[in-house]
C-alpha cells in the first residue's frame, strides 16, 4: 500500500483515478479548491490551488508518488491555459523537488500535445510536458487521447447522436483517431504511479518515458477508429447503421467562431473554439506505438463496441 497526491480529483478523470487507486489499497491525498468536495472519507482533501505553494508542500510531503492530473481544456485566453497546464506545472515541480528528489511524478498530459501548433490548449499541454522532462525526480508522461465514459459532458453530444442514427464525420475521409474509456485509462494510471513508486526501473520501463495510450483498436484503416468503424460498431450495437455526414472544415470553423463568440460576451470559456475545429480537423489522432504494457501489468479491458450502449 502506497500514498498518492493527486491534482485533478474532482474532475471526470479524476474521480475514476481516486476510485482506482482506493480499490488497489492505496491511500489519496487529494488537492481541491473547496472543503466539501464530495470525496469519499477515505480521501485526505488538501485545500488550495495550483498557485499556493503552501498547499502543495501539504500535498506532496511524505507521499510515495504524485499523479499530476489538473489542468484547463477550456479557458478565456492563451494566457489562462498556460497558467493553468504550464506554470500550475512548474508550481507543482518545484514543491515536489524541494520535498524529496526521489518522489516520482506520474505526469497526465493529452494527445493533442502532440502538435502543440493547432490550439493553445495543445501548446500549453506540449509546455507542461518540457517542463516535467526537464525535473530532477523520477517521472512518467501517459498522453491519453478521448477519453470516454458516463458522465464526459465533452463526447456526450456525439455518442447521442450516433444513438439517433447520425454521424458527424469531421475531418478528411482516411481521418483516425484513438479512444479510451475513462476506467482503463485510470488503471493504467494507477500502474504506471506504481511501477514509479516501487522503484521498477531496470527492465523495458515506465520511468523518463513519453506514453501514448489507447484502447488497442485495430480498425479498417489499422490502429484507431475512422469513422466508418464508428459506424460499423454503431450497427453491431443498436442493430442499424447510423448516417455518415460530412462537416466541412468551414462550416466546423463558422460554429466554432460563434461558439468562442459568445463565450467572450459572457466572459466564459468556450469549450468550442477555433483551437478546438482545428484538432477536431487534424486526419492523425491515433497513439503512437505503446508502452510495453504486457510487461507493466495492464491491459484495455473495454473498446467501444463493449460500452458504447450505456453512454
Amino acid at each position: 500500500m502506497a500514498t498518492f497526491a493527486v491534482t485533478g480529483a474532482t474532475g471526470f478523470i479524476g474521480r475514476a483515478l481516486t476510485e482506482a487507486l482506493l480499490s488497489r489499497g492505496h491511500q489519496v491525498r487529494a488537492l481541491t479548491r473547496h472543503p466539501t468536495p464530495g470525496f469519499s472519507p477515505l480521501i485526505t482533501p488538501i485545500l488550495g490551488t495550483l498557485e499556493d505553494r503552501a498547499s502543495l508542500a501539504t500535498l506532496v510531503q511524505g507521499v510515495d508518488g504524485v499523479i499530476h492530473l489538473a489542468g484547463l481544456t477550456a479557458a478565456l485566453n492563451r494566457n489562462a491555459y498556460f497558467k493553468t497546464n504550464a506554470a500550475g506545472t512548474a508550481h507543482l515541480l518545484a514543491a515536489l523537488e524541494k520535498q524529496n528528489h526521489q518522489t516520482p511524478l506520474v505526469h497526465v498530459s493529452s494527445l493533442a500535445a502532440r502538435e502543440p501548433s493547432l490550439s493553445d490548449y495543445s501548446a500549453s499541454k506540449r509546455a507542461g510536458e518540457t517542463l516535467v522532462q526537464s525535473a530532477t525526480v523520477p517521472w512518467a508522461i501517459i498522453r491519453p487521447p478521448a477519453v470516454y465514459g458516463p458522465g464526459d459532458a465533452a463526447l456526450a453530444p456525439l455518442w447521442s447522436l450516433v444513438r439517433k442514427g447520425v454521424i458527424p464525420a469531421i475531418g478528411p475521409p482516411q481521418a483516425r483517431f484513438s479512444l479510451i474509456y475513462v476506467d482503463d485509462l485510470a488503471q493504467a494510471i494507477v500502474r504506471v504511479a506504481e511501477l514509479l513508486a516501487q522503484g521498477e526501473t531496470d527492465e523495458p520501463s515506465c520511468q523518463h518515458q513519453l506514453i501514448e495510450i489507447d484502447d488497442q483498436f485495430i480498425g479498417a484503416l489499422g490502429r484507431g477508429y475512422g469513422w466508418d468503424d464508428i459506424a460499423t460498431t454503431a450497427e453491431i450495437v443498436f442493430g442499424k447503421r447510423p448516417k455518415r455526414i460530412a462537416v466541412p472544415r468551414h462550416v466546423l470553423s463558422s460554429l466554432a467562431l460563434v461558439s468562442q463568440g459568445i463565450g467572450a460576451f459572457r466572459q466564459m470559456p468556450a469549450v468550442f473554439n477555433l483551437g478546438k475545429a482545428r484538432e477536431l480537423s487534424h486526419p492523425d489522432w491515433v497513439a503512437n506505438t505503446p508502452a510495453n504494457w504486457t510487461h507493466m501489468g495492464w491491459s484495455s479491458c473495454r473498446q467501444l463496441r463493449d460500452t458504447l450502449a450505456y453512454l
